[in-house]
């Protein structure tokens, strides 16, 4: 077992192959989200995305259509996507067939039931996904992260220079239709570049729409017109004539969409993982990435899992268990992973000897802009970490 020390990439040889790992397969993926396989919902290995994005639906409708399968909401329970950062899709049946009719191109309305359940649709076109989830194209959340260039007029750059102007409207085109939240967005201008990061989004079928739930309070948001840089007392019909005269209504029948923004800071997601013993030793002599990610996976992890589950319930992920959160700041996303194993210390500890289990707990940084620090543990972080003979490591990331 080891002990919570804090390790930089550059510092160690495993880490090092580890980051480039990720900037790798991130460099290679030409989208936000991609499909590794397909499970049922009560697959404990994959917490749901929520919410669903217009950037998780791209990818699910991406992927229906490159293979053709085709099936009703009904089915969906036994046929839940699973994501690249580690999470699995699941709607409900109405949703499940709406995504499917806008997927095969049918955007009309109730079209929804059209895949509703298999017996709407024609047994001929049914076609079912046989993938199971390939764990090993599973990257770090953080690293999904994109960022992507927009551009403002004068008055609107100068709305959101000075922070007036926090929400932004756009078609939902196929290249918004790929921003998550997370992402960040630099906006080019007179006035020069403007970066920011996306803390939240809506979607719907048009500007009035989102004007009108935005400000009623729909989304509990507490949004003005302001906030969208128009005039105070705009209302929803005066906005949406302005928005038609920057986009044609006949190019609004795609949707819109509007991105609630807010200032960059360095973010970071903590995960506490749980291996066993044996395989950590195997991790620890040196191996490549992808030799680790073929090494097998636990042959007792069903008595693992409800041990860990008596102590403290543990999510599971490929290869292991663990407990994940992201934050804007260090010891949010720390003590939000560890404040709820405080007092179960002894007992974890005492799991560990008895079964042979090693904790890590790794943290993603990822710096906006500046040159990556490592954050301090607090002493209770420290104390807690040393009881259980965790080792921590850091993998800074910078927004390219």
């Amino acid at each position: 077992m080891r002990g919570g020390t804090w390790d930089f990439p550059q510092d160690r040889a495993l880490d090092n192959g580890r980051a480039a790992c990720y900037n790798k397969k991130k460099k290679a993926v030409s989208m936000k989200y991609e499909i590794i396989g397909w499970t049922d919902c009560t697959d404990r290995r994959f917490p749901y995305h929520t919410p669903c994005t217009p950037s998780v639906e791209y990818a699910v409708k991406r992927e229906l259509a490159e293979h053709g399968y085709c099936f009703g909401g009904n089915m969906h329970e036994e046929y839940c996507p699973v994501l690249n950062d580690g999470t699995m899709m699941s709607l409900s049946w109405r949703g499940w067939g709406g995504l499917m009719a806008r997927a095969r191109g049918q955007r009309e309305p109730y079209s929804y039931m059209n895949y509703y359940m298999n017996d709407m649709i024609d047994p001929s076109h049914l076609k079912y996904p046989k993938e199971d989830p390939d764990i090993k194209r599973i990257l770090p959340q953080l690293s999904l992260v994109e960022k992507v260039q927009m551009h403002l007029n004068d008055d609107m750059f100068a709305a959101m220079a000075c922070g007036e102007k926090r929400v932004e409207f756009r078609l939902l085109d196929e290249k918004r239709e790929r921003i998550d939240i997370g992402d960040y967005i630099e906006f080019c201008g007179s006035g020069g570049r403007l970066l920011r990061r996306v803390a939240n989004l809506y979607a719907n079928a048009n500007f009035e729409r989102l004007f009108n739930e935005l400000t009623d309070h729909f989304y509990g948001e507490n949004f003005t017109a302001r906030d969208f840089g128009s005039p105070e007392g705009t209302d929803a019909d005066a906005f949406a004539q302005a928005m038609s005269a920057i986009y044609p209504p006949e190019e609004q029948k795609i949707g819109a969409v509007a991105y609630v923004l807010e200032d960059p800071v360095p973010i970071y997601s903590a995960t506490l993982i749980v291996w066993t013993d044996e395989r950590f030793d195997l991790v620890e002599q040196g191996l490549s990435i992808d030799e680790i990610l073929e090494l097998p996976l636990y042959t007792d992890s069903d008595d693992i899992e409800e041990e860990l589950q008596k102590i403290a319930e543990f999510e599971r992920c490929g290869g292991g268990f663990r407990r994940y959160a992201e934050g804007k700041s260090f010891k949010k996303a720390l003590h939000a992973v560890l404040d709820d194993l405080r007092g179960k210390e002894e007992a974890l500890s005492a799991l560990a000897k008895q079964i042979g289990l090693a904790f890590e707990l790794d943290v993603v940084a990822l710096f906006p802009s500046g040159s990556p620090a490592a954050p301090a543990l607090d002493p209770a972080s420290e104390l807690l970490l040393k009881k259980i003979n965790a080792r921590v490591c850091i993998f800074p990331l910078a927004l390219s």
